[in-house]
């Protein structure tokens, strides 16, 4: 590579930039290397904790409760914001999510 003739410095500070650069591309592709192998175990991981209840109850919009295996076990739903037990148009919610999951295998 033809630098151009700033001086000497000018030419250091060029090939710092340059090293620095590279070391910091080399660690993000060393980082999305490992971040990938990691989503490939976690979803592997998500696959083998699959399982399946009967539905014992519907507690609000966001959470259930099923049978598994002779144990209760209480669901709760990520990501969703539900009013809660008592709140406005819980009892709305509450029947929303089990028109959806009455008769379903869960």
């Amino acid at each position: 590579m033809n630098l151009p003739t700033y001086g000497h410095r000018m030419s250091k500070a060029v090939n710092m930039f340059t090293w620095m650069f590279k070391k910091i591309l080399r660690q993000v592709f060393i980082l999305a290397f490992l971040l990938q192998g990691c989503v490939g175990l976690l979803a592997t991981l998500a696959a083998a904790n699959q399982f399946q209840g009967k539905l014992i109850k519907v507690t609000d919009g966001d959470t259930f409760t099923i049978l598994h295996e002779g144990k209760e076990l209480r669901i709760r739903l990520a990501e969703i914001d539900a009013p809660e037990c008592g709140q406005f148009i819980w009892r709305k919610s509450r029947k929303a999510l089990a028109d959806y999951v009455v008769g379903k295998v869960i």
